[in-house]
């Protein structure tokens, strides 16, 4: 009986899996004007997996189980949580394909934003491309949009290794090897050297070993026996994760920055409405005041502004109007909303 062990894996689930993924994914659905099939299987999705986890901590956590319970129910089913049935897994549900399918596509997401938090890029700014190991592309390829829509990113590109974006350095691991080898230690560190560190570890990763000459005889370093190092070449950001890799190209040329100032308007404008108080389909006018770097930008991509804000009249000038001060990527900006 370990409550807390259990405890955890339910705030895993109902923080990282429905709310940080499933409801922040089915946002559109959830929002929808219409409320046809595909918001109303939004919401039994959500409804019948609260259900479920209510009667699952209802022996631990009574009362907030009951809670949970009631508020979903209306009374329209059992009095009391405790008067249902202790849930048991319908196996015939489990579809393991999707599951490894959706579990990479979110390790990857995880990898790209700790490359962009890494290099202080935000998800706003879009990227030209990413590179994922190639072993994956049967599993990711019918879900590329997805992970390119939440890393804000171009194009997908397989590849079979590293070597191409990061330069290597291959060292003895001291706290294993030292005990290891013992005196031979110095000439292990003398012989990685040495070594092309890039071959070095594509013979490691191959075969589990690398051998190395110390005064006439050849040693069969393990995996465990080296460390290896690696730094992202000029242009690039790295993050891996065991097997699972991704390489972000961190150039941002003209286009990208442009679509980079929209989408900061963007966010905020969207929180100018939310501080004055509009309802999430009022429509508004907008007023921007900024220089010819950030105008050029939302003429580029007006059509994308006023859709994304509800905007039905934008102007844009040079003079300084009334309004909110806003930093766009470095740029000054004066931004004022009217609601129509």
């Amino acid at each position: 009986y370990e409550l807390s062990r259990v405890l955890r894996g339910i705030e895993s689930f109902l923080v990282d899996d429905v709310s940080n993924w499933y409801v922040r994914r089915s946002r559109e659905r959830f929002w929808s004007n219409e409320f046809d099939l595909d918001k109303k299987s939004a919401y039994r999705t959500l409804y019948e997996v609260l259900i479920a986890l209510s009667k699952v901590m209802a022996p631990f956590a009574p009362f907030l189980a009951e809670d949970l319970y009631l508020n979903l129910t209306g009374g329209k089913a059992m009095e009391s949580v405790h008067l249902e049935d202790y849930p048991t897994a319908d196996q015939t549900l489990i579809d393991s394909a999707l599951e490894e399918r959706m579990g990479l596509v979110i390790t990857l997401v995880s990898l790209g934003r700790a490359v962009r938090n890494k290099m202080q890029i935000k998800v706003r700014q879009p990227l030209r491309k990413m590179m994922v190991n190639g072993k994956h592309q049967h599993i990711l390829e019918d879900v590329e949009d997805l992970v390119k829509e939440e890393l804000n990113i171009k194009q997908i590109e397989y590849v079979s290794s590293l070597t191409e974006y990061v330069d290597y350095e291959v060292r003895a691991n001291l706290p294993v090897a030292g005990p290891k080898y013992g005196k031979d230690l110095r000439g292990i560190i003398a012989a990685l050297a040495q070594l092309d560190a890039r071959q070095a570890v594509t013979a490691v990763e191959r075969d589990g070993t690398i051998t190395v000459t110390v005064d006439g005889r050849e040693l069969a370093l393990d995996r465990e026996d080296i460390d290896i190092r690696m730094s992202a070449r000029e242009g690039f950001a790295v993050e891996v994760e065991n097997d699972t890799f991704v390489v972000l190209d961190t150039e941002i040329d003209q286009e990208l920055a442009s679509e980079g100032h929209a989408r900061e308007i963007v966010s905020k404008v969207q929180t100018m409405r939310k501080h004055a108080g509009f309802d999430v389909v009022d429509h508004i006018a907008i007023v921007i005041s900024s220089d010819d770097v950030i105008l050029e930008a939302v003429s580029k991509h007006m059509d994308y502004i006023q859709a994304e804000t509800l905007c039905d009249d934008l102007e844009l000038t040079h003079d300084s109007i009334q309004g909110e001060d806003w930093d766009i990527n470095g740029y000054k900006a004066t931004i004022r909303v009217e609601k129509l």
